[in-house]
């Protein structure tokens, strides 16, 4: 290693810059107690380092001495009743185990010597991390109506935009309306911008959302529920009667399995020869269940959420004036969805979702 390299930064790096020095010095006649004193040293670590570099060489008198590891203190037993505790059921009025809380546990049962939670947490180390909890949404296995239903999603993903047959993503999201107290304070140079932690509910909204994404068109809006009724009006006025799509002959909705997603829903809202006409007009495709990562309108959604939706909105007009600015905004720049989940890459990484035939 280069004297410059050795000589940068502390750590490691610096006590080698250091036993580098102490054996220059060495090299050039000076004694020990003074190259201890020069470089704020001890005269021994000075004595014992020129020795090391005369018998085996600078190389070895510049590297650290390795240190034996540490004996464990649980032994096999030990570390397999720990394991298997970690992964059972927490102490009574405890959500979750931790690591003092199983280093208590082993001494409460007297296995093997009392331990530091520490020890506990090299011990499970590349084995359980029990404080740890991962949401995900777990499909069923070997389900048909699973996969009858993401393939049918996939497949109109995966179609041609036409014109006639536009698919189009619905999808919601609860916002809560909440108003300050106290009136915050803008941000100034060398400060943030602070609000007061105490809030007032003004009650809920929902926000609902209709993405086209090979047309890259969305539309968004804010309204009090979201309840049969409402859904069935809002999917005509902006899907069927939308001067967009006045030349299709059919929408491709692509909905989730709320209750709310149905045709009966336009029976609700309107007399019967409009309602039929509506039906007519749409046709419903739905995710599969614990499949809703398979909606395009998700992501687009989420976007909503993280660049539209500040923290908090007290009125509902106030929310629905944000999220449709935010609408036309990202519409005029033409903001598209990049999907790349096919068929074929269902076929092969969710093969065990796939029911098995046995012939």
């Amino acid at each position: 290693m280069p004297r410059s390299t050795a000589l940068r930064g502390g750590g490691p790096r610096g006590r080698q810059a250091v036993r580098a020095r102490v054996l220059l010095k060495c090299d050039a006649g000076e004694t020990d107690a003074a190259v201890a004193a020069a470089l704020d040293v001890s005269t021994g670590s000075v004595g014992r380092w020129r020795r090391q570099a005369g018998a085996e060489g600078p190389a070895a008198a510049l590297a650290r001495r390795a240190h034996p590891p540490r004996p464990c203190k649980l032994d096999g037993a030990g570390e397999a009743h720990l394991l298997q505790l970690a992964q059972s059921a927490p102490s009574a009025g405890y959500a979750r185990w931790t690591l003092r809380l199983l280093a208590r546990e082993l001494a409460a049962r007297g296995v093997g010597p009392r331990i530091s939670h520490e020890t506990v947490r090299r011990t499970l180390k590349n084995e359980l991390t029990p404080w740890r909890r991962v949401q995900r949404c777990y499909p069923p296995v070997q389900e048909e109506a699973f996969v009858v239903a993401m393939e049918a999603v996939l497949d109109r993903y995966s179609r041609p935009y036409d014109a006639r047959y536009p698919v189009i993503c619905r999808d919601e999201h609860a916002k809560r309306l909440r108003a300050d107290t106290r009136p915050s304070q803008p941000s100034r140079p060398g400060h943030p911008a602070t609000y007061d932690y105490e809030y007032v509910r003004c009650g809920t909204c929902t926000i609902g959302i209709f993405v086209e994404p090979l047309g890259q068109w969305r539309t968004a809006n804010a309204t009090a529920r979201r309840t049969g009724p409402w859904t069935g009006r809002t999917k005509s006025r902006s899907l069927v009667d939308h001067p967009r799509d006045r030349e299709a002959e059919r929408r491709i909705l692509v909905c989730d399995n709320l209750n709310t997603h149905a045709y009966a829903s336009f029976f609700r809202a309107f007399p019967r020869a409009e309602a039929e006409r509506l039906v007519r007009r749409v046709q419903l495709v739905f995710t599969p269940r614990h499949g809703s990562w398979l909606h395009r309108a998700e992501p687009e959604l989420s976007v909503l959420t993280r660049q539209a939706l500040s923290p908090r909105r007290s009125t509902q007009d106030a929310v629905h004036a944000q999220v449709t600015a935010w609408a036309e905004d990202r519409h005029a720049a033409q903001k598209g969805i990049r999907w790349q989940f096919r068929t074929a890459d269902a076929r092969v990484r969710l093969q065990k979702l796939y029911p098995t035939v046995e012939t």
